[in-house]
């Protein structure tokens, strides 16, 4: 990954159908916040989407998907309800040793947003973070008044099928959410996952991570006033609210 720690993969016995991306070791007084995330497709390949999420984990995060290495089949947002009973039970134990379970985000691409709006309900969840995605059905859009956490979007441009179901959520979200959308015109559905540490989208993903996790004050100023920031000269559209 493009971060401090070097990251890979793992599997935890007691948690056999998720895939498991953390720092290698431990970072020293770190607290790791905690993402469960969930594919596109609603698959089950814990490798997926490695690109991202190994970066995502290099810049000292835990993410657990929803779907062991290679596994083939579907997932349901219950993987990612799965993933925080374990994180929460084993926080700070082994490959958690650094987790900070305060800080738990709920994510996912496509099929996989659509799962983290309704893991979000779970009230532990203090951050959603929905790429490519957005809810399919109008009449369902109403859904979003149970959320309580901000929610953040990564869409593609008209190009990517979930991008008009994105902005809708966006424009949908009532005032008590704080939201962010972030929109690179220039790519489709499945965006800059499959680039290096998964490309622009990686490096948002980790900005808003730092920010909303980290209080970081430039990757905040980012989002929130985009016109000083590297996001807009990259080609993001980025608006926010609430």
């Amino acid at each position: 990954g493009s971060g401090p720690y070097p990251a890979g993969h793992s599997t935890a016995p007691d948690l056999p159908d998720h895939t498991i991306y953390a720092p290698l070791k431990a970072p020293p007084g770190v607290k790791m916040p905690v993402i469960v995330w969930g594919n596109g497709a609603c698959s089950a390949d814990g490798l997926f989407f490695a690109s991202l999420l190994k970066n995502i984990a290099s810049h000292g995060h835990i993410v657990i998907v929803s779907g062991a290495p290679n596994a083939t089949g579907t997932s349901s947002y219950t993987g990612q309800i799965e993933a925080m009973d374990w994180a929460e039970k084993n926080a700070g134990k082994g490959v958690l040793a650094g987790a900070d379970f305060s800080k738990l985000a709920a994510a996912g691409q496509s099929c996989g947003g659509l799962q983290s709006y309704s893991s979000s309900l779970d009230r532990r969840v203090k951050l959603t973070m929905i790429f490519n995605s957005g809810v399919l059905v109008a009449e369902n859009r109403g859904k979003l008044e149970q959320l309580h956490a901000p929610v953040v979007y990564f869409l593609g441009g008209p190009r990517d099928i979930a991008h008009a179901n994105g902005v809708a959520d966006y424009e949908a979200m009532p005032a008590k959410i704080p939201t962010v959308r972030s929109i690179l015109t220039s790519v489709g559905h499945m965006a800059t996952y499959n680039q290096q540490y998964g490309g622009a989208f990686g490096e948002a993903a980790v900005a808003m991570l730092k920010w909303q996790f980290g209080g970081d004050a430039a990757a905040k100023q980012s989002f929130l006033q985009p016109a000083s920031g590297a996001f807009q000269r990259q080609g993001w559209n980025i608006t926010s609210k609430n």
